[in-house]
């Protein structure tokens, strides 16, 4: 919401000025929301903390977008974006355990790729094409992995689809921009931008919800004496106390069955993207000189 909120101030505004004060005050909402997270004494507090973060971040990432649009020429927008995608990912790479580090390189390398790209060879629709081609295969290797399955194919696998999304991931904000005037621009990026924040959160949830019903379900089956309700009030790594020592590896394969049913909804949504790389239409931002 903070997104598209941002950039309509700025098309009905359109003073880059203007833009650059939002821009920096948003900065400084997120250094006041960090400290209010540092200084937390409650759980309520550092909630707080956290919303005033979350929404000046969102703010910083539309105001840089925003300001690429009205400072930089087309042509050189893909190389620009992909710096400001590298900076986001550095910054979700900080923060993430260190399983997830290869997916975010790999998402990393492919954005940077795309971006100097695009901007090498001006068009972005092969970029598209690129990530809707791997992101399936990719997503069905990894319905694959199992708990035998050694931890660093896992990581590989995942570092090659971080990989395979990251290629085509900015390839529709060039394309809004080559499609629309500059004037308009600013609504066609907020909108790209809130699908994209709005996506994550929906399927994120989708899919836990996906593997927890999965995973009671196939527990359920595999381990009859195991209820419901147990189930639920426990982790993962504390599941092999509700059941005997010689079935810890029936629990095992349930949970592989649950994440492979999971992985499911990622090839699916991968797959969707066809429709958005077959619509597309070939152009290069060197022929839109502003």
């Amino acid at each position: 919401m903070t997104i598209l909120v941002f950039f309509v101030v700025v098309t009905f505004t359109e003073r880059a000025h203007f833009t650059v004060v939002i821009f920096l005050s948003s900065v400084v909402v997120f250094v006041i929301g960090s400290v209010l997270c540092a200084t937390a004494k409650t759980s309520a507090a550092f909630v707080v903390g956290r919303t005033v973060c979350g929404f000046a971040a969102s703010a910083i990432m539309a105001g840089g977008l925003a300001l690429l649009v009205l400072c930089v020429p087309m042509r050189k927008r893909p190389l620009y974006t992909g710096i400001v995608g590298a900076a986001s990912g550095v910054s979700a790479a900080a923060q993430s355990g260190y399983y997830q580090i290869p997916a975010i390189a790999g998402d990393i390398i492919g954005v940077t790729l795309q971006s100097t790209g695009v901007t090498v060879i001006g068009y972005y629709t092969p970029f598209m094409w690129a990530g809707t081609i791997l992101m399936p295969l990719l997503a069905g290797l990894l319905t694959t992995v199992k708990v035998r399955t050694a931890l660093a194919s896992v990581l590989i696998m995942t570092g090659f689809f971080g990989f395979a999304g990251g290629i085509g991931f900015l390839s529709p904000q060039s394309a809004v921009q080559m499609a629309l005037p500059k004037a308009d621009a600013s609504i066609g990026l907020s909108i790209i931008l809130f699908a994209e924040q709005f996506g994550a959160a929906l399927f994120v949830s989708a899919a836990q919800n996906i593997f927890q019903t999965r995973l009671k379900g196939n527990l359920q089956m595999a381990v009859p004496q195991v209820n419901a309700t147990s189930i639920e009030s426990v982790g993962l790594s504390d599941l092999k106390t509700l059941v005997n020592p010689w079935d810890t590896g029936v629990v095992l394969e349930a949970v592989d069955r649950s994440v492979a049913q999971t992985w499911y909804l990622a090839v699916g949504l991968a797959c969707l993207t066809v429709v958005g790389s077959a619509t597309m239409e070939w152009r290069s931002v060197k022929e839109k000189q502003h």
